[in-house]
């Protein structure tokens, strides 16, 4: 039948492609992932496919989906820095600081990380005293995503960090009006706005810490 032609027969590739990019045009994302799925299943050599399954698992927040399915691939030779970035990301994001720092140190010697990995590099390398580079990623990733508000926030304290403190007020006030209320955030927009000299803003949102 069609779907079979479209999926499963090589010779279709350029309409399966097709059909993919529709959907995904459309944000038909639990659509696309239940196909690929389906993909897999008959041809689980695809690494392509599998992730761009894995891109609409993490948009879904399927991280555990996610994991099971960049896993295999970490094993394979040579080694794919885009897999690699990944699983730091999901390490990242489940709590798993030493393992994260694992898969960013390998994959950063092989490739820049892929967009949707740049937030939780970012942070890597923010920790490795490499903060200039991760602003620069934050800053990259909120062009596609200005109402990221994690990554507002993660952009804000880095700016103020090095001395951007007018960019950093931006960025959190940002933040701030997508999720008001956040204490730690009103820590962060006071001491930039001290860095600013403006000490009546500074003690407005410190004493709201």
């Amino acid at each position: 039948d069609l779907y079979h032609a479209l999926w499963l027969r090589p010779e279709h590739d350029s309409a399966r492609l097709l059909l993919l990019q529709v959907l995904s045009a459309q944000n038909r994302g639990e659509q696309l992932v239940v196909l690929l799925r389906d993909y897999l299943r008959f041809r689980p050599e695809d690494e392509s496919a599998r992730l761009q399954l894995v891109h609409w698992e993490l948009k879904l927040n399927h991280s555990a989906e996610a994991w099971d399915l960049l896993a295999p691939l970490a094993e394979s030779k040579p080694v794919n820095a885009s897999v690699l970035h990944l699983l730091g990301k999901l390490a990242h994001l489940n709590g798993q600081r030493a393992n994260a720092e694992a898969f960013f140190a390998q994959a950063f010697a092989i490739a820049p990380p892929p967009a949707e990995a740049l937030p939780e590099a970012a942070i890597w390398l923010s920790r490795q005293g490499r903060a200039g580079e991760a602003l620069k990623y934050l800053e990259s990733y909120l062009k596609t995503h200005p109402r990221d508000t994690q990554t507002l926030v993660s952009a804000g304290i880095l700016a103020s960090q090095q001395g951007q403190a007018a960019q950093a007020i931006a960025w959190l006030e940002q933040a701030q009006k997508q999720a008001p209320g956040q204490r730690e955030l009103s820590k962060y927009l006071g001491l930039a706005w001290l860095k600013q000299g403006q000490k009546d803003k500074a003690r407005s949102e410190l004493k709201l810490y």
